[in-house]
């Protein structure tokens, strides 16, 4: 028994000895501080601040000098508007380690909150008074400054670190926000300017800066530009020149710039740069830049491929920027490269043979009978003829249209043909081709024909001519004159017959973007044909018109309120009901 007791005593007095050893020793673990301050940023996720506020007082009375400990309890004690009572241990901080960021930051950061200015200045001071060769207390200090006190003051701060520090274009990115806040934008430029050096790494940051400058960025760039065109340049600073005028839509400089900046880069570091100009030069719709550059790097293609696909962003490069000369020699020798028969080169061919029908080109008809006889079954080719053909129309040569337009099977030829006849007033010719086209076009298209055969069936005379003239200048986009015709053929003949002439010009005004002539149209098919089988389609659109206006709309509530009751089996109902709780919905 005596033995057992002497054991439980020598292990007791183990416990007590080895206690503060056990104490002291965590508080020189680095562990520890590391536990602490996980804990305590678990407290305060789940909102227990007042916990989290007790581990980091733990924290700090063991470890005043914690970085991480002053730092997460100014965030608590903020939380709980009760910042102020960080002061003290940020105090205790600073006078066992003067050098210390932490607790100057958080010193600064509190005394602007509480707008103690006076405070914030001796703090300001103090810190950059034992600044020595660190660059951290004028950044900072001129940060927080220019913040509470407006961007001269903090410039002041800098000026005096760059003084201090021997180093005239220190803080030179900081230096220009801050001028340009000041309003100095040519200065705040070059000062973003100095920050390049020769290998121009914060190329984008100072890019970044110049897409935020309102005003004429175009010519508040070219100082910059000059500077960094001046010896000693490097192919790294031309690059970044270039990118930065890019972005400052100083497009002609831009291109001058990569120019001189690829002339001795080696092919890899050259086709990277001229991939990354592109793109750019795309995303600010810059297409001759985009153009340069493509063009730059198909003189170094690879193989075949890298040159086809060149060829092509060429091509939507060019025609972007309204270059279909260069387009066209970028679609042609993509169609060079390519084997006969292929689909690829049917599309370039077909593209190319497009462009030359816009630019008028001489040739474009030799290129499409060539075309034609290599790929005569190419859904382009009916597209394209007719396309042909309705220039060469238009400019007088309608033997060529016809001639063009018979070696060709297609439904938009065969549409074409159509008004092709109509305009010499051979209407049965007209009539068969019209009938033709029916089976090959869309559903929409199929319905105009359709309410086209009919009128010209029932028109003789001078309205049948009249009316077949009308048809054929809306079909060549000429609005106005078609409509003039359109009214000549419609007092030409009996009242009850001019209802489906009037829906007819009303589409016909409509398409030519006239929607007052067409909505005078419907409004006489309403007032004067009520009964007519196109009162449910012309009150309709009539309605939606003058729901347009604020002034008409109770004119169109009742369009469509007579028409769902007058109308109560019509297809159209429904989208009248529909569009008459649109416009009350929006009355309302």
């Amino acid at each position: 028994m005596k033995t057992a007791e002497r054991k439980w005593r020598r292990l007791l007095m183990c416990v007590v000895l080895l206690g503060p050893v056990s104490i002291h020793a965590q508080e020189n673990d680095p562990r520890l501080e590391v536990r602490l301050l996980r804990a305590a940023a678990g407290q305060e996720a789940l909102g227990n601040l007042s916990e989290a506020e007790a581990t980091l007082l733990e924290l700090l009375e063991m470890r005043p000098t914690s970085p991480g400990g002053i730092l997460t309890l100014e965030r608590v004690l903020r939380s709980q508007g009760r910042v102020r009572e960080i002061l003290p241990f940020a105090e205790r901080f600073v006078d066992l380690e003067p050098s210390a960021s932490s607790p100057r930051l958080v010193q600064l950061r509190v005394y602007a909150v509480l707008d103690d200015d006076d405070a914030l200045e001796d703090a300001g001071d103090s810190w950059v008074s034992i600044a020595g060769s660190s660059p951290e207390p004028y950044r900072e200090v001129g940060t927080l400054f220019a913040r509470v006190f407006g961007p001269k003051r903090g410039l002041t701060v800098l000026e005096q670190g760059r003084v201090a520090l021997e180093d005239p274009v220190l803080f030179a990115m900081q230096v220009g926000d801050l001028l340009r806040a000041d309003g100095r934008l040519e200065e705040a430029i070059l000062e973003w300017g100095a920050v390049l050096g020769n290998d121009a790494t914060q190329v984008s940051g100072v890019m970044r800066r110049m897409g935020e400058i309102e005003g004429d960025r175009a010519t508040l760039v070219l100082p910059l530009l000059e500077q960094l065109r001046t010896p000693p340049r490097t192919p790294a600073r031309l690059r970044a020149g270039a990118r930065i005028a890019l972005e400052a839509g100083a497009f002609a400089e831009a291109e001058i710039m990569a120019e001189i900046a690829v002339e001795d880069l080696d092919d890899r570091p050259r086709r990277g740069f001229l991939t990354a100009l592109a793109r750019q030069a795309q995303d600010v719709s810059a297409p001759g830049v985009e153009l340069w550059a493509y063009e730059a790097l198909l003189g170094g293609a690879t193989d075949e491929a890298e040159a086809r696909a060149l060829d092509q962003r060429i091509t939507v490069a060019a025609l972007t920027a309204g270059d279909t000369v260069r387009a066209l020699g970028a679609l042609q020798s993509l169609a060079d490269d390519l084997p006969e028969g292929d689909v690829d080169r049917q599309r370039a061919l077909a593209e190319s043979i497009r462009l030359r029908v816009q630019v008028d080109d001489p040739e474009v008809r030799a290129s499409l009978d060539a075309f034609a006889n290599e790929f005569p079954d190419a859904p382009q080719l009916d597209q394209l003829t007719v396309t042909l053909a309705v220039q060469l129309d238009a400019a007088g040569d309608h033997e060529g249209a016809r001639s063009l337009l018979a070696g060709v099977a297609g439904p938009r030829s065969a549409l074409e043909r159509a008004y092709l006849y109509l305009a010499a007033g051979e209407v049965v010719a007209a009539q068969e081709a019209f009938q033709g086209a029916l089976s090959g076009v869309s559903a929409g298209v199929a319905t105009e024909v359709i309410t086209l055969l009919d009128i010209l069936a029932g028109l003789e005379g001078d309205p049948l001519d009249a009316f077949a003239r009308s048809a054929v200048l809306a079909h060549q986009g000429d609005a106005e004159a078609a409509l003039t015709e359109l009214g000549v053929a419609i007092a030409s003949i009996p009242r009850d017959k001019r209802p489906p002439l009037l829906a007819m010009g009303a589409r016909m005004a409509e398409d030519g973007r006239l929607p007052v002539r067409a909505a005078e149209l419907r409004e006489r098919i309403v007032n004067d044909h009520p009964y007519s089988s196109e009162i449910p389609e012309a009150t309709l659109e009539l309605a939606r018109f003058k729901g347009s206006s604020p002034d008409s709309v109770d004119e169109a509530i009742l369009l469509l309120e007579n028409l769902i009751l007058s109308q109560p089996n019509s297809a159209i109902v429904p989208t009248a009901r529909r569009e008459l709780q649109r416009i009350q919905s929006g009355v309302g």
